[in-house]
């Protein structure tokens, strides 16, 4: 019992820490204090230390001697296989939704929109979490499970590309935009315009990651 309480608070650890990082809630170059962290998510300093362990193994964090943990400062350029991969499944998903995406569904996309209109231009995090569940709503209404699970699963092999909002500058005011008009086509049910706007805006932001 002792190790399963354990294995879950390191887990959990982990867990807060990373979303910290993928969301921008803690940027590139951020110190990472051990007790501080375990402070903040009311746990001992060693499920902390073995999650930060875990993550310098993945490369989102590095330990340098009399520095401790720095978040890393993300590479994108190796990522070129798996965007290939998302565009083909994150297009097709688009373009099944347009078809068969629901009243409400619709409705919190609206929401989500008017939700991003009222950030300013210091709420990366809470925009980043709006931008997530406004592609979520998307593909989880293609129809089809197992698409759907793949493409979390294609997405989960670069997380940090939810940092765009804190390493572009100005965005969040673009991919807005971008949003509105994937919007609009997904509300007429023209299919093949929303697939084809939201792999431009996928593309667009890719770009950008590869040049910021």
């Amino acid at each position: 019992m002792l190790t399963y309480a354990i294995k879950t608070k390191n887990q959990l650890a982990y867990e807060y820490i990373k979303e910290e990082i993928v969301s921008a809630a803690l940027p590139p170059g951020t110190r990472l204090i051990i007790h501080s962290l375990a402070k903040k998510y009311g746990i001992s300093d060693s499920p902390v230390r073995e999650a930060l362990r875990k993550l310098e193994a993945e490369g989102i964090v590095t330990n340098t001697p009399h520095v401790g943990y720095i978040v890393t400062e993300p590479d994108f350029t190796e990522l070129d296989k798996v965007f290939e991969v998302r565009q083909l499944l994150e297009g097709h998903a688009t373009w099944l939704a347009a078809q068969r995406i629901t009243h409400s569904a619709l409705t919190r996309l609206k929401d989500i929109i008017n939700d991003m209109h009222s950030c300013d231009k210091d709420d990366l995090v809470l925009f980043s979490q709006l931008n997530t569940e406004f592609h979520d709503i998307i593909y989880s209404s293609c129809g089809n499970p197992v698409l759907y699970e793949t493409i979390k699963h294609t997405a989960s092999m670069a997380p940090r590309t939810k940092s765009i909002f804190s390493l572009v500058n100005n965005r969040m005011h673009s991919s807005l935009k971008e949003h509105e008009i994937i919007y609009k086509y997904l509300k007429n049910g023209n299919a093949d315009k929303a697939k084809e706007v939201l792999l431009s805006h996928k593309q667009i932001a890719y770009e950008l990651l590869l040049t910021k």
